[in-house]
């Protein structure tokens, strides 16, 4: 348990996929009636390892906020070939794949740090209102895929994607023009100092050259006796 009995949540160390089940909560009080409330739903654990590309998540290296103070950060997937969804779930982690939730379909999963200010855009697509430079990290889009196997017989796919860097200062391809222009501006102005060095030379050169061509030549004799 997570904090009992304040928190009755679970927590599951040294996960393998053999966890991969359905969870039930079933809280009992120890009243006159001995009362037991369990949930409508269950909670299912779906395992998924870094390697195992059962289908693909793409996300962009880097992104930058909006001039509204927002940002929006972008998640696509493809579904593996020959399969129908039933349906899709999406999540959003911070930091790293087992990081805290940016985003959930159910708001009491999100970090307090986020919760009220994400909402999907799209399918995937994440969107962070009020971003701050605490904000400023790698975020990973989760994708889960449920399927229909027969009769009430249900199986999951999920996969997350290498993570998107939110950064203030610009996206990667501003920032990659911008070292683009830093090189143009080191190289012209470099070659410009240069350029301003060899013609104060030539003209210091050309000075001497024109001062001793005017000065008169002196010839010494002696004196005769």
């Amino acid at each position: 348990m997570m904090d009992f009995p304040r928190n009755v949540s679970l927590i599951i160390n040294r996960v393998t996929s053999e966890d991969n089940k359905y969870y039930c909560c079933s809280v009992r009080t120890r009243l006159r009636r001995g009362n037991t409330a369990t949930p409508i739903h269950a909670t299912q654990v779906v395992v998924v390892a870094a390697s195992d590309q059962v289908f693909e998540v793409a996300q962009p290296e880097l992104t930058s906020p909006n001039t509204d103070g927002s940002a929006t950060l972008s998640c696509s997937y493809r579904p593996p070939y020959d399969t129908d969804p039933l349906w899709t779930d999406v999540f959003w982690r911070v930091g790293s794949p087992s990081g805290i939730y940016a985003y959930h379909p159910f708001p009491e999963m999100v970090h307090s740090s986020y919760r009220g200010r994400t909402e999907l855009r799209g399918p995937a697509d994440l969107h962070i209102k009020g971003v701050d430079i605490v904000d400023h990290a790698t975020y990973y889009c989760f994708v889960l895929l449920k399927f229909c196997k027969g009769n009430n017989i249900m199986d999951s796919m999920i996969q997350y994607g290498n993570g998107t860097k939110l950064d203030g200062n610009g996206s990667l391809e501003s920032r990659q023009n911008y070292d683009v222009l830093t090189v143009v501006l080191y190289v012209g102005i470099k070659n410009l100092i240069l350029f301003i060095l060899v013609t104060l030379s030539l003209l210091y050169l050309k000075r001497r050259r024109l001062q001793s061509d005017g000065e008169p030549e002196i010839y010494l004799q002696p004196l005769e006796s």
